[in-house]
């Protein structure tokens, strides 16, 4: 079921910049951190699937006009934990 959710999460970020680039031309665009509330899901698992997901979306689009992208994390998961865990994230799926 984990992968399934991952594809998910993947699908919807890759919809989501799309749709923003190609029919708004924003230039940035942020991501909750989501289901870390009601569905229990690890911040520290969502934020990963998050960053491969936008990761791989960076490989596969021709071109995109957004540039920033936020990743939003609710104060309650706002820890020094989580923020390690973004940029680790961050440094190996981007480079």
């Amino acid at each position: 079921i984990q992968m399934q959710i991952l594809q998910d999460v993947k699908d919807a970020v890759s919809d989501c910049i799309d749709f923003a680039s190609s029919h708004y031309h924003h230039k940035s665009i942020g991501f909750p951190v989501l289901g870390t509330d009601g569905l229990d899901y690890p911040a520290e698992k969502v934020i990963e699937w998050v960053v491969d997901a936008l990761a791989d979306f960076q490989r596969s689009a021709e071109e995109s006009t957004i540039k920033t992208v936020f990743i939003c994390v609710d104060t309650k998961d706002d820890s020094p934990h989580i923020k390690q865990v973004c940029t680790t994230s961050l440094r190996h799926s981007l480079l």
